[in-house]
């Protein structure tokens, strides 16, 4: 039981991995804002027409690495953000997946094995001599009510108890 947990908890984990593996997307505002300030620096730095002629004709091969490390840099704080959500979603998964799921089952599991062992039964359950007085009480209480209601449906029987007053307090209270 518990390996078929272990199991389904490994699927959905690797399916946490595969997935942030393989759709690139972040809305994360402090990865978004970082890149966009780099990305916004470094096209005015390549377009800045206050420089010299000679350092323009050097600047492709200097914006060649600008926007290598730029793409370098863009890369790795992608994988740390990724990085960081599967660190966040695993232990979730693990905690939701096995820990959970796994008392849930095992609780179901010594559940049934309880209800289905008889010698179990027998020997927590309350001995013969007290369910057999239970029942018979049950019955003496069923064949009160009856009675009860049988006396307030007839008013000439009700009429005759005078003098017993807690048969009356009675009689009285199930009228209200």
């Amino acid at each position: 039981m518990l390996s078929k947990e272990r199991e389904e908890s490994r699927r959905i984990c690797e399916a946490i991995v595969d997935s942030e593996q393989n759709y690139l997307f972040t809305n994360n505002s402090i990865y978004k804002n970082k890149n966009s300030e780099i990305s916004t620096a470094s096209m005015q730095n390549n377009n800045d027409p206050n420089q010299p002629p000679q350092q323009q004709q050097r600047q492709p091969q200097r914006g060649g690495n600008v926007f290598v490390n730029e793409l370098r840099n863009k890369i790795d704080d992608y994988y740390a953000l990724v990085l960081r959500n599967v660190k966040d979603s695993i232990p979730k998964a693990i905690g939701y997946f096995l820990v959970r799921k796994s008392q849930d089952s095992l609780q179901f599991e010594l559940y049934n094995q309880v209800n289905t062992n008889k010698s179990l039964s027998s020997t927590l359950g309350e001995p013969s001599n007290i369910t057999e007085r239970r029942k018979a009480l049950t019955a003496v209480l069923a064949t009160l009510k009856n009675s009860l209601k049988v006396l307030q449906r007839d008013p000439d029987i009700s009429a005759n108890t005078v003098g017993d007053s807690e048969l009356e307090a009675m009689l009285g209270a199930e009228r209200r």
